[in-house]
């Protein structure tokens, strides 16, 4: 008896459809492969309408994004751990998981050189679910078969601090996607491999540390003190490879290359003393603009574009208008004490109709037991110890999605994330 997997395509097809209907414009469905590079892992970034912008230097999940990311994470950390999960599209029972673990060295604070440099893996999976096998004389199910979609990445970046604070890095991803068997006797396989690369640069400019050094004096009458003014560029190109192959090496498809430009602005009040720092109020904003670099012809041939494509840097990014070209995302985060964050933000994609508002919070647990060793009632002689309960975070972050449609698939999708860190201090 052989058996016959008939609803395997009818399963790809609207999974696929349903799963990425938010990530590309609607047309990208039909227009690349393995979309789920394209998820946002991070708790943090998803309350804030899926900008990175924000989180550069606070979450390791922000290099999936944009490999520079990791550098600006190095300045701060010697490293940090971040497992996301989000129950995806909850109607459709798609469990997605993301880990990263990263370690950074900062040689400013142990050889005077204002560089950094991090390294980071990053692990992602998608389980599509299960998929019932039957038989070409019974429509009676004979099992089951999983499919999934899985990445490994190896992430490098360095960031200098040179008047104008800025990084670079590169990320490399083994990709692997596995659909299922596929015809009569199951014959073939939906299943595949291939590499991609994605590169991103980020600069910032500390205006209130430019015009103190400027000055050569310190500007804020309260010692320790200092405000944030600190306005950022940043650019992204991921996914960058040849194409992916299944069953039939003459159907090729692309990977779902993408361009990310935002800007950012940090604004607040910071503590700083020899060894531990922390913000203690500030307020960041982010506006991104994205678009897929895939011209896909009637034929099903197709060309990768090149440069920003149809991204208007004044109109998109600064004044932040959603239009049908491209896919906008503002977020705003609140800061206080970094122990408590609150965040909102707005995700438009007008072409693939899909526009919602998101919110989430986050929670450093340390904080509280920071407060009670900086005023001593928590007395501790060993300065090595007392370094590390400074520098050590334990974070959880949430977020969730609300669609402005009557009906979306996107609506309540929840993200979870737990954060383990350690700033580097002077030892």
């Amino acid at each position: 008896m052989r058996s016959k997997y008939f609803p395997l395509h009818i399963r790809i097809v609207t999974t696929l459809f349903i799963l990425f209907l938010f990530s590309v414009p609607a047309l990208a469905v039909s227009e690349a492969a393995v979309l789920f590079l394209l998820i946002s892992p991070s708790a943090q970034a998803n309350g804030m309408g899926q900008t990175y912008g924000n989180i550069f230097d606070t979450d390791p999940a922000a290099s999936a994004m944009n490999p520079a990311a990791l550098g600006f994470y190095a300045r701060d950390h010697y490293f940090g751990i971040s497992l996301n999960r989000s129950q995806w599209l909850p109607d459709y029972d798609l469990d997605y998981l993301n880990y990263n673990l990263i370690f950074g060295y900062d040689l400013n604070k142990t050889h005077g050189l204002p560089i950094a440099i991090g390294l980071g893996y990053q692990y992602i999976y998608l389980d599509l679910g299960e998929v019932w096998a039957t038989t070409e004389e019974s429509p009676e199910p004979i099992g089951t078969f999983k499919s999934s979609e899985k990445a490994h990445v190896l992430t490098a970046a360095a960031s200098f601090d040179f008047i104008v604070r800025g990084s670079v890095g590169l990320s490399i991803k083994r990709i692997h996607s596995d659909l299922g068997p596929t015809g009569a006797g199951a014959e073939n396989e939906a299943k595949t491999s291939a590499d991609a690369i994605d590169f991103g640069v980020i600069l910032q400019l500390p205006l209130w540390n430019l015009a103190e050094k400027l000055s050569n004096t310190e500007l804020f009458p309260i010692a320790d003190f200092k405000p944030i003014f600190t306005p950022g560029l940043f650019i992204s190109r991921r996914n960058i490879g040849d194409e992916i192959k299944y069953i039939d090496a003459f159907q090729a498809d692309p990977l779902p290359r993408t361009v990310n430009v935002g800007a950012t602005l940090e604004m607040g009040i910071a503590y700083h003393s020899k060894s531990f720092s922390f913000d203690m109020l500030s307020i960041r904003c982010s506006r991104e603009a994205e678009d897929m670099l895939i011209d896909r012809h009637p034929d099903g041939s197709f060309d990768y574009l090149s440069g920003l494509n149809d991204i208007a840097f004044a109109s998109d990014i600064l004044l932040g208008k959603a239009n049908d070209r491209i896919i906008t995302k503002k977020g705003w985060q609140f800061g206080l004490g970094d122990m408590i964050f609150l965040r909102t933000g707005r995700y438009d994609d007008n072409e693939g109709k899909v526009r919602f508002r998101s919110e989430g919070f986050g929670i450093n647990f340390m904080s509280p037991l920071k407060t009670l060793v900086l005023r001593d009632i928590i007395a501790l002689e060993d300065n090595l110890l007392k370094k590390l309960l400074l520098n050590l975070n334990i974070e959880y972050h949430y977020s969730r999605f609300e669609s402005d449609l009557a009906f979306s698939p996107v609506d309540d999708t929840e993200f979870r994330s737990l954060l383990l860190s350690l700033r580097s201090f002077p030892l």
